[in-house]
């Protein structure tokens, strides 16, 4: 069993057989399939959709981390629940009551996450802590994948991390974005638990070679 968390985003695989591609991380047991669903308004993009989901609940039973790139976040949390989200995060810059969506959310019996832009500082979740099971920390601007990794991710993590050991939280801190086979170790020793994997890493263009060969240097450093 692995020490730390992968979630392979299935928006970086092949969109035209996206069967095949589960059933490769399948074999590697990883521990999320990521999905990002945007709307097109709180990031100028569009991704992935909740019949997506939906279809890779009925295929597989690996959990689905569903990240919310989206504006209207209560709807979109229902939907992602009906659909069979595991887990569910969604932005702290979006307006809204977010102590009472995250409380809704574990009700309902997923986890309860949030996701941070890269500019915005993590103080702004110690309000949260107690209600979360994930932070996923941005390491680039949410909305494209293949984006390079911002350096500044790095302190972020750790000073997370520091928040988390004195305040005695148990969530785990997700780095998303950019991720590669030399910053996936180093967010992994900042105090990373969890890394989002995409096009830099497990889906450089054979996901049956990329993923193990990822997996192996994070072993090689430590990380089994």
């Amino acid at each position: 069993m692995r020490t730390w968390k992968i979630a392979p985003s299935l928006a970086c695989g092949n969109p035209l057989d996206m069967r095949k591609d589960i059933e490769v991380l399948d074999s590697y047991h990883v521990d999320f399939f990521h999905a990002d669903i945007m709307d097109g308004h709180f990031v100028p993009n569009y991704c992935l959709s909740f019949e997506h989901v939906k279809a890779i609940k009925e295929i597989s039973k690996t959990p689905i981390d569903v990240h919310l790139m989206t504006t209207h976040v209560e709807r979109d949390v229902d939907r992602s629940i009906q659909a069979g989200a595991s887990q569910i995060s969604f932005h702290v810059e979006i307006p809204g009551n977010h102590m009472k969506l995250l409380e809704r959310i574990r009700d309902k019996g997923a986890k309860a996450a949030l996701s941070i832009n890269p500019e915005t500082p993590v103080q702004v979740l110690e309000a949260y802590f107690d209600v979360l099971d994930c932070i996923n920390v941005m390491a680039v601007k949410p909305g494209f994948a293949g984006q390079a990794f911002l350096e500044q991710t790095y302190r972020k993590v750790y000073k997370l991390a520091k928040m988390k050991e004195t305040k005695n939280a148990s969530f785990l801190i997700c780095v998303d974005g950019g991720i590669d086979f030399g910053n996936g170790v180093s967010c992994l020793k900042a105090g990373a638990d969890m890394l989002v994997a995409g096009k830099l890493c497990v889906y450089r263009g054979n996901l049956n070679k990329d993923l193990p060969a990822f997996l192996e240097e994070m072993e090689r450093n430590g990380f089994n």
